[in-house]
């Protein structure tokens, strides 16, 4: 039989984790968070999203260093 009770916690926690990633997806801006979904959500390489967002791709790596130090911040904030 399956524990309901423990299922129901992970689900809040997956929640928790979801509405604590929205947020900090949320401070970033638009440029840097294009950067960050399709890194991560959708698997490209830099080169592929350089195409799609029509820059360079020193601009895509530079965007993503700016967004991963700002989620950095934001994480160690929320951990304070």
């Amino acid at each position: 039989m399956r524990n309901h009770s423990r299922s129901i916690s992970q689900s809040g926690r997956n929640t928790e984790t979801q509405d604590w990633l929205n947020c900090a997806l949320d401070i970033l801006p638009a440029d840097q968070r294009a950067v960050i979904e399709l890194t991560f959500y959708h698997g490209l390489p830099y080169q592929e999203i350089a195409k799609i967002l029509d820059c360079p791709e020193n601009t895509v790596k530079t965007r993503m260093f700016h967004a991963r130090k700002k989620l950095q911040a934001f994480a160690q904030a929320k951990e304070n």
